[in-house]
């Protein structure tokens, strides 16, 4: 193996050629998506494990969608609320170190 990346993911090497990024496997991921799209990737989570919770706990399926929905806004405000407070947090320590 002569450590060359494109040689072992051919697609990869299509991937990065002509920019600046070098892939390397385990080391560095690769540029999906840029930082303003991971947040958003929240909300499907939300619905998905509200969902699956809920369709264990429900007496009948009938009762799923509203309490899966509720407890989607729920656990949506929740991440909102830590993310606010690690936010300031993040802002203090460096403010005051």
């Amino acid at each position: 193996m002569n450590g060359i990346p494109g040689m072992m993911f051919p697609a990869l090497q299509t991937l990065s050629e002509g920019t600046a990024y070098k892939y390397v496997p385990f080391l560095t991921p690769l540029p999906a998506w840029n930082d303003s799209v991971w947040p958003w990737l929240l909300l499907p989570l939300c619905i998905a494990i509200a969902v699956v919770y809920k369709s264990i706990k429900c007496r009948t399926m009938r009762q799923v969608p509203r309490e899966a929905t509720v407890l989607t806004l729920w656990i949506v405000v929740g991440m909102a609320i830590a993310a606010g407070a690690l936010a300031l947090i993040v802002e203090a320590l460096e403010r005051f170190s």
